[in-house]
């Protein structure tokens, strides 16, 4: 399996770069045949890089579920820790019904961004 943050131009993020989590191989799949239930229920996720005084920076994810499924954001995140090493696992992830877009369709970063900055005042 390949994992890789990816930004807008195709191009592989560098340290600080915002990009799209982006998840390939043969062992992938769109889901389990039969049970929808254990389908991995994200549609479109965003990944943003906010700034940390303890480490410099972690990672935060806002993550927008198929119709008619839900996210357990612990199901995800274990999920994600048993595929990817633990820097590129994001340390909060945000369930939203639908991620805002731009006028071209693209996730609308800034709009992601100051979402999750909200939802993290509130905790």
């Amino acid at each position: 399996m390949d994992a890789a943050v990816v930004r807008d131009d195709g191009a592989r993020a560098g340290v600080g770069d915002e990009g799209e989590l982006v998840i390939g191989g043969p062992g992938v799949m769109l889901g389990y045949w039969g049970l929808p239930e254990r389908t991995a229920a994200v549609r479109s996720a965003v990944v943003a890089a906010l700034p940390d005084d303890e480490i410099g920076s972690r990672l935060h994810a806002a993550v927008s579920p198929e119709d008619g499924l839900q996210v357990d954001t612990a199901e995800l995140t274990t999920f994600l820790l048993e595929r990817l090493a633990r820097y590129a696992v994001p340390d909060s992830i945000l369930v939203l019904p639908e991620l805002p877009t731009t006028s071209t369709g693209k996730s609308d970063r800034t709009a992601v961004l100051a979402l999750i900055l909200a939802a993290q005042r509130q905790t």
